[in-house]
């Protein structure tokens, strides 16, 4: 008849190419298109031919049959309440039909002669029905309604074998009906082409035909009239092969769903990693499962499915088979279950159409017709509006039960909700939560409570039925368990009271509403929340502000780019806009911009609101840049400049922007096309000459109009009405007061008879704020209803005039209250936006437990006020009296607005409109106060939401503005929030005679009541779409001229779906459109002028691609992900051989295995094509360089420098924590890949970038050079004809938020160095893998490591080679609250084998600690050991330990270190040890103390002795540089020492002085450093007295190793100052098993020994392991046990065990429940040894080894022993002596690049080598004779000692691998 659906297949198109096997084929292709159903795999809706009469009217037709010779019903495409489905299932059987395409004959109808001559039609009373292919059944259902009574028809079944069998008498009642009951589908309506019938009491119905043989086919069907003066319309056929039963006449629905949060209390990265590939699979598993064979789920989003189809292809092929079949169904229709309070209108349209897009494209299948919000936080008014827009039908939710602002119990469990526009949806208003499922297993069917319920819902609504959700458990998705599928499956097949369906959420719904709607009660407002969702209007402020100048600034691309397009200078980039859309749709979810997520979640929101200002603003400027080079600016003789408007309007208004001009330039004159300069003035300068400017323009609607920029040396000041003092300003239209506190405190409106519109001043008020449970969702109603605690007023204030020109003026404002700082800029227009005040506000917000609210009292009063809804408003009284019983109280208390609310007085006669840009939570306790809420940082409780206690801390930014308006509020007050909120953009362009004049607009709407909010391309065709909404609530006639003829239009409605013609004629569409409506035209106009223009400037970019020789792999495959050179490759599945950015086509390389496909910079030079008009070479280039690369190209003979930057990581990031450095790429995004592949997988959620850079080619230029930087990487080059990128905006088109006003909290400390990225990452622990050591070092400040269960907590870096520490920084768990920062902890060097403290932060505070260190060190690894990982707490809690540094230099590895404190942890090698003393009071103040790891312990002296002294002695001689010595008043009130010396020995007996000092007790800590480092093995320290006593906390020795050192043992005690390369855990750092081998062993000199103890864990062994240095051959231990050293019992057994081979830390890790172990063998196992207090083990034979294991089993210790020294006796293997330096044996050189030789010279014949990284591990040893040169190239860098034995000596020496 007439129209074709606009994107899908029709059903009888899809039909034709069918098999004949209908009950195999017909489902699977079409199982979702036809809402099909697992139990509709019994059932097999038959293809028919021969339809005779169209009585159903779709969008776009016109009427040509009838029903009844009147009416005609109309399909849902065409209106939803009324609609008939194309597919439908009986409202109690569930029996399945397909209707035939509804846009053609649909229906065999069938007239008795007397019924054919009223109508004048030819039916007749019988017809044949053929089958397309013939079908066995049981049971045929017929589907059909009687027009003209209620009537009975015979049925003839005809079987292929050419029998047949008649039925009889079949009745067929009348359509018209009051009930449900006995129809298959009630409730619906009737049309005659022009109007509707009043009500939907119309029906069709089924009538089973039982067959006496199933084995035969049936082929056709012939029905008969069996009475006259009726008709009967039949409208489907369905076969069943089971017999026809009694349908039960009371339904429970199964919505079977899971609910999965996209971002929440986890990343996108989880939920794509995890929980869609879990919902995936286990559903999958349900449907395999022969036990749930009735089993079906439903599932919303549709960027879940876009992440399924992206990252799990082979299950997603297995989806798309799933969904075929019915058993998966579509739900919610949109891209997610997105908030549906803050996004705008269009945001939501969109959400429908991108969802609505996909699901089309995917599957074949509209997305349903439902909207499926089970936990969104509140749901607008203009919810219905919308949503009735996109063809939805339905709304359900769980959510009002938690918090509804409007009584729960008063609320109606079904509803007709009408929007704001007087549009419905049907709505399910109280279902159980989304994931119950346990109180379901069970048979349902015949479930009381559910029998109960229904029994209600009849006698309530007249609707028969219940539905109910299920689901699996929390909001993670995944499948439903088998237990509850399982009873579902047989609640089906139930034989109880009710008929249980589990179906597609639309299906039921149809079912469900289809039993009656005409009861249901009608709801006319918003269904928002009380306290719970309403704190989410604000919370994350900057998220909300970037959020909208996102939506505004797509809308601006959007209408340019249809602009450009249809001038064919700039292809419309669909891709470009489209992906930009969906990632800030996504964002829109329902946790993500209420903000409600974790802090790393945002990390994504933050780079993606970014990611899409900067696609969308390329796309926005190219755009513009296609209209400006059409634009005539040939008369501009200095800047040619072109502004652009975005709005449907003409406006004249303000524009700013940003213009290059010499330095001396003192003014400036704006003139327009006809000579007449416009205000203009200059705001401000830069450093670099830049001038910011605003100046007065006048743009068409949706238009551009150009202006000349010129330097003026006229310096007369242009008269204006404006004035301006510190005291306040004045325009034309008001008279503004400024009080001594900095407010507004008056406000005269001179053109309203010099009325006061203030009846108090305009203040920033602090609430109290507090949210225990929910913190972010909530803002209490109480807490609004009460006084403010403070205000903003005079402390700190500064009051200045900043502008003060001819077109506007401000007051700058500055003032502080407590932490926070508020900056203000008051401004008043002389002309555009004259009619507005602006309160333009910068807050560095550090002001907890308060809501910040900015106050407007007035001196008109309503108890009302009105709000926008983006689309139509709401009207609300003032805030009710707050009540917490939800069930039963209504309390609306904060309220939802867009853009504006207004204020208008009760009389009518004016009002104020309160505009922002980017708010949306109001408040009205009074009549003629309104307050505008502006941060939101609640007062949290002790829960999993402590961080959002200091949410919004930091920047922020917002404007609010004041506008007074006579009579009620009107379009002005729409138009001015949009000017506020979509400023006019200048462009700064080229000049040139363009053919659309000096201005131009793409459209004009004659009626200012009515805006055009979309203007974009089809997403089905090249036409385009123009959506408009209405501005006032009240309808309207509209005519809009374009600026071509109409060549078509048709209404569609927002998913793009057809409605039906529009009028149009020439240039005009015309329309009427209703109330707060928004109505959408596809159209297409005749070509311009300018589309066929020669000239090729004008036309748009041609494109010439590079050839280029590949030299690197940067692309993988899914099937080898390793196939690429580089560590993260460009997935290949997201890059085709093409790519287009903003008009300019690239060729990209092969991503095929194996090849090359991107060019490593390496200085090539590369020959450019030849294109006509060439203007532009074309980079698409990024780095490997985490910093970017500034490179030079040659351009021909010129060189250009340009930065690069880098090819991973985020381009925004954002944060308000004041740990977070704000930082932001403003490249051109040409590609953006939104995963990375790593060698084995993929890295999710990982984007990677290509980059566009353009250079502009002069005459000649034939050549580029590529840099000579192999970090840089070029992708593609192509050369082009551009021009579009000539024009640049001199306006801010990408918003980010910096501080301009305000200081910023983040101090930067300067590295040198870049953070170095270790190797390994270990720790003593983690909470849970989502928190593991290496989220500490992952680059993502919103991640952590935790641990909570560590007795000693530490965290581990290696490095692959050893390295200079420069720096380090900690961020601490700040953002969890305060109390979870850490205290105290420990930066630790890994030397001699083990863990030495390096710095210690103490007495913490201050979320982040950076240091750079005033004394480097060269190390393989650092630790950062956490003392107290709380303030008052132990568990530890690290999001960033970043350690800085780099590769060693020669000499710094010798630099002076703390050589005397004693490692931690109970191993490594103690170099320091206390051999004599004058004495101490008591153990616990003993000497060693000045040594060990704990801040608080100390050396106290209070003896006779007035100069008490310690002697130190070191393991080996070193050279000593300096002192530090930590005195009294370090850690408490006594007097520091006045008087020290410190002195130094070789053998122990004679000292020289070092360093003697007097007169210090004025110093806490006295440092030393000698003029020449001295040598020494032992150190003397005397102190003074202070107050009585000496009281030392810390002495740290500083000094480096001897080049020559002291000959160690070679036979004897060989186990003295050895390491300690591991033990079991201590009983604390004291007793520790470093204490084995200090020499010390007797009481007096030894305050601690080795504590071994038991404990209640599984261990089962004491053990240490000593690292002699050497192999030894071994003939002797001892063992020096408990009672030489107190009264504690000795151990009654050991075990002794050597090796050759150093075990690793994995193999030491079981130790402690494993004896012996690999690589170790056994030499004694000592038992019934207790008496023998210093135990001596004698081997048989000698033993060889260079490991030691001493293992002790606790079976053999009472409760604790204390053992004092372990000793081993022997001699090295070889008896090799050390040497000088001045003798033969030479290796050289000391400093070496990796790669060359170390050489190696010794006389002997038989010399041995070996080569010892400094942590101890031997890399390499081997034999020579006279001279070898050892290659470097296996050493990494860094610094080893190299060992030579020769003729029974040894050398050693220090070699740098550099």
């Amino acid at each position: 008849m007439c129209s074709v659906p606009l994107y899908d297949t029709t059903i009888n198109q899809l039909l034709i190419i069918m098999d004949k096997k209908l009950s195999l084929l017909f489902l699977p292709l079409l199982g979702q298109a036809l809402g099909l159903h697992a139990a509709d795999i019994d059932y097999t809706p038959l293809r028919l031919s021969g339809f005779n009469a169209d009585v159903v009217l779709q969008p776009g037709e016109r009427v040509v049959n009838t029903a009844d010779g009147h009416w005609n019903f109309y399909s849902e495409a065409l209106k939803g309440r009324g609609g008939l489905p194309q597919m439908l299932h009986g409202m109690f059987s569930d029996v399945p039909y397909q209707l035939a395409d509804f846009s053609a004959p649909c229906a065999f109808k069938l007239s008795s002669p007397d019924i054919d001559a009223a109508e004048g039609t030819a039916y007749g009373q019988s017809i044949t029905i053929a089958l397309a292919a013939p079908q066995k059944a049981r049971t045929l259902w017929l589907l059909a309604t009687a027009p003209h009574g209620a009537t009975k028809v015979n049925v003839t079944v005809h079987f292929a074998d050419g029998s047949t069998q008649n039925i009889n008498n079949i009745a067929i009642a009348d359509w018209k009906t009051t009930q449900s009951k006995g129809s298959a589908f009630w409730q619906l309506g009737l049309t005659n082409g022009d109007s509707s019938a009043a009500d939907c009491n119309y029906a069709l119905y089924e009538a089973p035909i039982s067959l006496s043989d199933d084995t035969h086919e049936v082929v056709s069907i012939t029905v008969s009239l069996a009475e006259k003066g009726r008709s009967v319309c039949l409208f489907a056929v369905t076969a069943t092969d089971k017999t026809s039963t009694a349908v039960k006449d009371k339904k429970l629905f199964f919505i079977s769903n899971s609910h999965l949060d996209t971002q929440w209390n986890w990343t996108v990265k989880s939920t794509i990693a995890d929980y869609v590939k879990n919902t995936l699979n286990q559903t999958f598993e349900r449907f395999e499962d022969k036990d749930d064979h009735n089993f079906t789920f439903n599932f919303e989003g549709a960027i879940k499915y876009m992440w399924a189809k992206e990252y799990y292809p082979t299950q997603y092929e297995k989806l798309k088979k799933y969904i075929a079949d019915g058993r998966w169904n579509i739900a919610g229709a949109s891209i997610d279950a997105s908030d549906v309070n803050i996004g705008s209108a269009e945001s939501l349209i969109r959400n429908f159409l991108y969802g609505q897009s996909f699901y089309r494209k995917e599957f074949g299948v509209r997305g349903g017709r439902d909207i499926m919000l089970p936990d969104c936080f509140g749901f607008p008014w203009s919810l219905p509006t919308v949503a009735a827009h996109c063809g939805m039908k339905y709304f359900h939710s769980q959510k009002l039960s938690w918090n509804s602002a409007y009584a729960y119990n008063q609320l109606p469990r079904f509803a007709r909700w009408k929007g704001t526009d007087g549009e419905e949806v049907l709505s399910v208003l109280k279902l159980c939560a989304y994931d119950e499922h346990e109180q379901f297993r069970k048979d349902m069917s015949a479930d009381a409570d559910m029998i109960a319920e229904v029994n209600t819902n009849t006698s309530t609504y007249g609707i028969p039925a219940t539905i109910k959700y299920v689901g699996p458990r929390g909001d993670r998705g995944g499948g439903l368990d088998k237990e509850t599928a399982d009873w579902l499956s047989k609640s089906v097949d139930g034989n109880g009271q009710l008929g249980v369906t589990l179906n597609s959420s639309t299906g039921m719904l149809d079912q469900l509403f289809h039993m009656g709607y005409d009861k249901l009660p009608v709801i006319n407002h918003g269904l928002p929340m009380r306290a719970h969702g309403v704190g989410g209007y604000t919370s994350r402020t900057m998220l909300k502000y970037w959020m909208r100048k996102g939506e505004l600034l797509g809308d601006a691309a959007e209408k340019a780019s249809v602009t450009a397009n249809w001038l064919g200078t700039l292809p419309y980039q669909q891709k470009t806009l489209t992906d930009a859309w969906v990632r800030l749709l996504w964002h829109q979810f329902h946790d993500d911009i209420p903000g409600t997520c974790i802090n790393d979640a945002y990390t994504y929101t933050v780079n993606d609101q970014v990611l899409n200002q900067l696609d969308f603003s390329r796309t926005l400027n190219n755009a513009v840049g296609g209209v400006a080079k059409l634009m005539n600016t040939q008369w501009c003789h200095d800047v040619p400049v072109v502004v652009y408007n975005p709005l449907s309007i003409q406006r004249t208004d303000i524009v700013e922007g940003q213009i290059a001009m010499a330095p001396d330039v003192q003014n400036i004159k704006v003139t327009d096309a006809q000579g007449n300069a416009v205000p203009c003035q200059i705001t401000g300068r830069e450093d670099d000459g830049q001038l910011h400017f605003i100046f007065l323009a006048t743009v068409p609607s949706l238009g551009y109009a150009t202006y000349n920029v010129a330097p003026d040396t006229n310096v007369t000041t242009p008269t204006s009405n404006l004035s301006v003092s510190e005291k306040g300003m004045e325009n034309q239209r008001y008279k503004v007061t400024i009080d001594a506190n900095g407010d507004v405190s008056s406000i005269i409106d001179k053109q309203n008879g010099n009325r006061e519109m203030l009846s108090a001043p305009i203040r920033l008020a602090l609430l109290f704020d507090e949210s225990l449970a929910w913190p972010s969702w909530e803002i209490h109603g109480d807490q609004l209803q009460k006084a403010p605690r403070e205000y903003v007023d005079k402390e700190g204030l500064q009051v200045e005039v900043a502008e003060n020109g001819p077109l506007r003026v401000s007051l700058k404002v500055t003032r502080k209250k407590g932490a926070s700082d508020f900056v203000q800029y008051i401004r008043l227009a002389s002309e555009g936006c004259a009619d507005r005040i602006d309160f333009v506000n910068e807050v560095n917000w550090q002001t907890r437990e308060r809501l910040l609210k900015a106050t407007f009292p007035l001196t008109v009063s309503n108890p009302k006020a009105t709000y926008d809804l983006s689309i139509g408003t709401d009207v609300n009284n003032n805030s009710t009296s707050y009540s917490t019983d939800s069930n039963n109280n209504t309390s609306l208390c904060e309220f939802l607005g867009h853009q504006w609310a207004d204020v208008t007085n009760t009389n009518g006669d004016c009002g104020v409109s309160i505009l922002n840009d980017s708010k949306y939570g109001w408040d009205k306790q009074k009549d003629n106060e309104i307050r505008l809420t502006l941060i939101h940082t609640p007062k949290v409780g002790s829960n999993n939401y402590a961080y959002q206690g200091k949410q919004d801390l930091g920047l922020n930014r917002f404007t609010y503005s004041f506008f007074a308006h006579k009579g009620v509020w009107g379009a002005d007050t729409q138009w001015e929030a949009d000017k506020l909120n979509e400023p006019m953009l200048a462009y700064q362009t080229t000049c040139q005679e363009g053919s659309l004049g000096s201005d131009f607009g793409f459209l004009k709407v004659d009626n200012r009541n009515v805006a055009v909010k979309a203007l974009k391309k089809a997403e089905g065709s090249d036409k385009y779409i123009v959506r408009f909404y209405e501005l006032t609530g009240k309808g309207q006639d509209v005519t809009v001229e374009f600026p071509a003829d109409i060549v078509s239009a048709d209404e569609v409605n927002g998913v793009e779906e057809l409605l039906g013609p529009a009028q149009f004629s020439g240039r005009k569409l015309s329309f009427h459109i209703d109330r707060f409506h928004p109505k959408t035209f596809q159209f297409e106009l005749a070509s311009s002028a300018a589309s066929s223009a020669s000239t090729v400037s004008e036309q748009a970019p041609q494109s010439v691609p590079v050839s280029l020789d590949y030299n690197v792999d940067v692309m993988s495959t899914n099937e080898r992900r390793s196939d690429a050179d580089i560590d993260k490759a460009f997935p290949a599945e997201l890059l085709g051989s093409e790519l287009t950015a903003d008009g300019i086509s690239f060729t990209m390389g092969s991503s095929s295995i194996g090849k090359k496909n991107a060019v490593r910079c390496m200085g090539q030079t590369i020959t450019l094509p030849a294109l006509k008009g060439a203007r532009k070479v074309y980079i698409l280039a990024s780095s490997l360089n985490t910093k970017g690369s500034t490179a030079t190209f040659g351009i021909g003979t010129r060189t250009v420098e340009q930065f690069v930057d880098y090819y991973g990581g985020m381009v925004g990031v954002w944060s308000n924590s004041i740990d977070v450095q704000k930082h932001y790429r403003m490249e051109n995004t040409a590609f953006t890949a939104t995963h990375s592949h790593s060698k084995t997988a993929d890295n999710v959620y990982d984007y990677l970038y290509m980059y566009k850079y353009a250079f502009t080619l002069n005459e000649g230029d034939n050549t580029i050079t590529l840099p000579n930087d192999p970090d840089l990487l070029v992708y593609a080059i192509s050369v082009s004809d551009n021009a579009n990128d000539d024009t640049k905006p001199l306006s801010e088109v990408v918003n980010v938020l910096k501080h301009k006003d305000t200081k910023d909290p983040y101090q930067a400390v300067e590295h040198d160095d870049d953070i170095i990225t270790p190797a390994t990452v270990r720790a003593s622990g983690q909470t849970n893998s989502n928190e593991s050591a290496q989220k500490a070092c992952d680059g993502n400040a919103d991640t952590k490591w935790c641990d909570n269960s560590s007795a000693v907590k530490w965290l581990e870096y290696k490095f692959k080679t050893l390295m200079t520490i420069t720096g380090w920084k900690v961020l601490n768990a700040g953002c969890e609250g305060d109390g979870n920062i850490a205290s105290e902890y420990v930066l630790q060097r890994y030397v001699n084998d083990g863990w030495v403290d390096v710095q210690t932060v103490v007495d913490n505070s201050a979320n982040t600690t950076d240091f750079v260190l005033e004394h480097p060190f060269v190390t393989e690894g650092v630790r950062l050991r956490m003392v107290k990982g709380e303030q008052d707490g132990t568990i530890a809690r690290v999001y960033e330990f970043s350690v800085y540094g780099h590769e060693p230099k020669e000499g710094e590895a010798d630099q002076p270190q703390i050589i005397s404190r004693i490692p931690t942890y109970g191993f490594g090698r103690q170099v320091a040890t206390v051999v004599k003393s004058s004495g101490r009071v008591n153990e616990k103040e003993d000497p060693y103390f000045m040594l060990d790891s704990q801040r608080g312990t100390k050396w106290c002296y209070n003896g006779s002795i007035e100069k008490p002294s310690v002697v130190f002695e070191l393991s080996e001689p070193h050279l000593l540089t300096g002192f530090d010595i930590y005195d009294s008043k370090t850690h408490e009130a006594f007097s520091n020492s006045d008087e020290y010396e410190i002195a130094y020995s070789m053998d122990g007996n004679t000292y020289t002085t070092a360093v003697s000092e007097k007169g210090v007790s004025a110093e806490d800590v006295h440092s030393s450093t000698l003029s020449e480092p001295v040598k020494a093995k032992y150190v003397k320290l005397t102190m003074a007295k202070g107050d009585g006593a000496v009281r030392v906390y810390q002495f740290d020795i500083w000094g480096t190793p001897t080049a020559e050192t002291e000959p160690t043992a070679t036979s004897g005690l060989l186990s003295l100052h050895r390491s300690v390369i591991g033990s079991n855990s201590p009983v604390n750092f004291n007793e520790s098993a470093l204490n084995l081998f200090d020499g010390l062993k007797t009481r007096t000199l030894k305050p601690f020994t080795w504590k071994v103890k038991k404990t209640n864990s599984a261990d089962v062994y004491a053990w240490a392991v000593v690292d002699l240095g050497a192999t030894c051959n071994i003939n002797q231990f001892k063992l020096y046990d408990s009672k030489n050293f107190g009264g504690a019992n000795n151990i009654s057994g050991y075990r002794i065990y050597v090796s050759n081979t150093r075990p690793t830390d994995a193999m030491m890790g079981n130790y402690a429940k494993n004896a012996g172990g690999v690589g170790w063998k056994r030499v004694a196992n000592v038992t019934g040894a207790a008496a023998e207090n210093t135990k001596t083990y004698v081997p048989d034979v000698t033993v060889s080894g260079r490991y030691v294991k001493l293992e002790i089993p606790y079976s053999c210790v009472t409760d604790s022993a204390l053992i004092g020294q372990f000793e081993v006796y022997g001699q090295v293997a070889s008896g090799i002596d050390n040497v000088s330096a001045k003798t033969d044996i030479v290796v050289y050189p000391k400093v070496v690049e990796q790669g060359a030789d170390i050489h190696l010279e010794a006389a002997a014949h038989n010399a041995s080598y070996s080569i010892v990284a400094v942590g101890g591990e031997t890399v390499a040893v081997g034999h020579f004779s006279g001279n070898a040169a050892v290659s470097s190239a296996m050493l990494k860098k860094g610094v080893y000692m190299v060992t030579i034995v020769a003729d029974r000596k040894r050398k050693t020496e220090k070699v740098i691998v550099k």
